[in-house]
C-alpha cells in the first residue's frame, strides 16, 4: 500500500537505501509544499526501514514543529541527539522549539550548544540573540546579532532586530542605521519599516513615522497594530479625523486591539462626544481588563459627565492595577471634591503629591479643599507652593488673590500684593475669564482703590457671566460705589 502511495511502481527490488533515498525526496518535497501528513508518512517509512536514521527523526521533528506539535517535535530531536549526541542541528532546533514554547532557558541551552558544535552557524547566532532580546540582556544579544550578520551580511532580521536593540539602549544613530540597512538590503521588510516607524514615533518625528507605517502598511494593509501607530502620530500632529480613521481601520483588522479602541475613546472626549468615548473605553477594558489606562480614561470622561460616582469607580480600579501613578489619586480627588469630600480629596492629593511633588495643579487643587475645610494656612501654603513651581498657573494667582483680599480675618488680608497677583492672572488669561477680572475689582477695593474697583467691576459683568453669578458681582459693584470693600463671611 505504502508503495502504491509513493509510486514506487517497480521499486519493490530496491535496496533499503534506495528506498530510503527516494522517500526521503518525496519527504522533503511534501513538506515544502505543506503537505504534511505525507511528510510524516515517509519519515515513518524511513524509520522503520532504518530506526537510526538521524536526519529522519530530525526532519520528523521539523514537520511536527511546523504543525505546532511542540511535544512531538522535541521528542524527535531528543533522539537524534541521543542518536549523534554531536549533531549541532538537532540542538539547533530543539531550541527552537523550545523557544516556540516560551521554554527560553531551554532554548538557550540548546542554541549554546548548537554554536559550540558548529561556531559559523549564522542562523542559531540569531535565534540566541532573540533569546538574549526576549531575557532583555541586551549587550549580548547585540553581540549574536552582529555575529550573525558578520556570518550573514545579507540577514535583514538581525539587522532589524539589533536596531530594535540599539532603540533601547538609546543609541538612536545605531539604530536607524541598521534598520536603513535591512531596508536596502530588502525594500520591502515588513518589520524593518514598522520598526523604523517606532523608532521615529518614539523620538516624535510623526511625519518620518507616518511615513514608515505608510511604507508597512503597503506591504501588510492588514496590519491593525500599524494603523493603531500611525494614528498615534495624527493624534501627536492635532491631525483627529485621521488619527481616528486609523484606530476604527486598525479595529475592523483587528477586533482585540484593546490599544485602539483604548486610543479611539481619547479622540471622542476630545471632540466632546462623550457617551462614544465611555463606548470606547469600555470596550478596551473588555478586552484588557488588567489596563489601567482605559479605566482611568473612562473615569475622566465620567467626571467631564458629571458622574462623579462612576468616575471615582474608574479611578479606584485604576490605582489598584496601577497605584503608583500620580494622576489617578489627583484625578480621584478633583471628583471627591466635587462632592464635597474634603477629607477624601485631601487625603488623594496627599497621596498625588508624595508620588510626584512637582506638579503645581495638585497643590492648587488641594489649596481649595483646604479653604473649604477653613484651614486658611494650609490654603495659602499650597497656593504659595503652586506658584512657586508653575509661575504661569492663573488658577493659584487669583485664588489666592481672592483670599487675601476677601479673607473674615483681617490678619490674613493684603489688598497690594492680591492686586498683584490678580493682575497677573488676567495677563495670563490674556483679560478673558470674567472672574478673575471680578478679582481685580475685589482686590482693589481691598487696597482702597474704589475708582479702579468699580471699573474692573463693571468690565466683569460685561462679559459673559453664569447667570446664577450675575446678581453676587452686582452686589459687589454696590458696596465698591460706596467705598467698601468686599469680605466673605466667617
Amino acid at each position: 500500500m505504502l508503495d502504491k502511495f509513493f509510486n514506487f511502481g517497480a521499486a519493490k527490488n530496491k535496496t533499503a537505501a534506495e528506498k530510503i533515498s527516494v522517500l526521503s525526496e518525496q519527504g522533503y518535497n511534501a513538506l515544502s509544499r505543506g503537505d504534511y501528513e505525507k511528510a510524516l508518512l515517509c519519515w515513518n517509512e524511513v524509520l522503520q526501514l532504518d530506526p537510526k536514521n538521524t536526519d529522519a527523526y530530525i526532519n520528523r521533528g521539523n514537520t511536527y514543529a511546523v504543525t505546532r506539535h511542540w511535544d512531538e517535535a522535541i521528542s524527535n530531536f531528543n533522539e537524534a541527539i541521543r542518536l549523534d549526541p554531536n549533531c549541532g542541528l538537532a540542538y539547533a532546533n530543539r531550541g527552537n522549539t523550545y523557544s516556540h514554547k516560551g521554554d527560553w532557558d531551554n532554548a538557550m541551552i540548546d542554541w549554546s550548544k548548537a554554536i559550540e558544535l558548529n561556531p559559523n552557524d549564522a542562523e542559531t547566532y540569531y535565534n540566541r540573540g532573540r533569546g538574549y532580546h526576549e531575557k532583555r540582556n541586551w549587550d549580548k544579544a547585540v553581540s549574536d546579532y552582529s555575529e550573525a550578520i558578520r556570518l550573514n551580511p545579507k540577514d535583514v532580521r538581525a539587522y532589524t532586530n539589533r536596531g530594535i536593540i540599539y532603540g533601547y539602549k538609546d543609541e538612536w544613530d545605531k539604530a536607524f542605521s541598521d534598520w536603513g540597512e535591512a531596508i536596502r538590503i530588502d525594500p520591502k521588510h515588513f518589520t524593518a519599516y514598522a520598526s523604523r516607524g517606532d523608532g521615529y514615533r518614539f523620538k516624535g518625528e510623526w511625519d518620518n513615522a507616518i511615513s514608515d507605517y505608510d511604507e508597512a502598511l503597503q506591504l501588510d494593509p492588514e496590519a491593525g497594530k500599524m494603523y493603531c501607530n500611525r494614528g498615534d502620530c495624527y493624534f501627536k500632529k492635532g491631525d483627529l479625523d485621521s488619527a481616528l480613521t486609523d484606530y476604527n481601520r486598525a479595529i475592523v483588522n483587528d477586533p482585540n486591539l484593546s490599544e485602539a479602541c483604548y486610543q479611539r475613546g481619547k479622540i471622542y472626549q476630545r471632540k466632546g462626544d462623550l457617551d462614544k468615548a465611555i463606548d470606547s473605553y469600555t470596550q478596551a477594558i473588555q478586552l484588557n481588563p488588567n489596563g489601567a489606562e482605559a479605566y482611568y480614561g473612562r473615569g475622566i470622561t465620567y467626571f467631564e459627565n458629571g458622574d462623579w460616582d462612576k468616575a471615582i469607580s474608574d479611578y479606584d480600579e485604576a490605582i489598584r492595577l496601577n497605584p503608583k501613578v500620580a494622576e489617578g489619586y489627583y484625578s480621584r480627588g478633583n471628583a471627591y471634591r466635587r462632592k464635597g469630600d474634603w477629607d477624601r480629596a485631601i487625603s488623594d492629593y496627599d497621596e498625588a503629591i508624595h508620588l510626584n511633588p512637582k506638579v503645581a495643579l495638585v497643590y492648587a487643587s488641594r489649596a481649595i479643599a483646604h479653604r473649604h475645610k477653613g484651614d486658611v494656612d494650609k490654603t495659602i501654603d499650597d497656593y504659595e507652593q503652586a506658584i512657586r513651581l508653575d509661575s504661569k498657573l492663573s488658577l493659584a494667582h487669583n485664588n489666592l488673590a481672592w483670599l487675601l483680599a476677601t479673607c473674615p480675618d483681617p490678619s490674613i488680608r493684603n489688598g497690594e500684593r492680591a492686586v498683584k497677583l490678580s493682575l497677573q492672572a488676567c495677563e495670563l488669561t490674556a483679560w478673558n475669564k470674567w472672574n478673575y477680572v471680578g478679582t481685580l475689582a475685589t482686590a482693589c477695593a481691598e487696597a482702597g482703590n474704589f475708582p479702579e474697583a468699580i471699573k474692573w467691576q463693571k468690565k466683569s459683568l460685561e462679559m459673559k457671566v453664569p447667570e446664577d453669578e450675575i446678581k453676587p458681582a452686582q452686589q459687589r459693584l454696590l458696596l465698591y460705589g460706596q467705598n467698601r470693600p468686599y469680605h466673605e463671611q466667617t
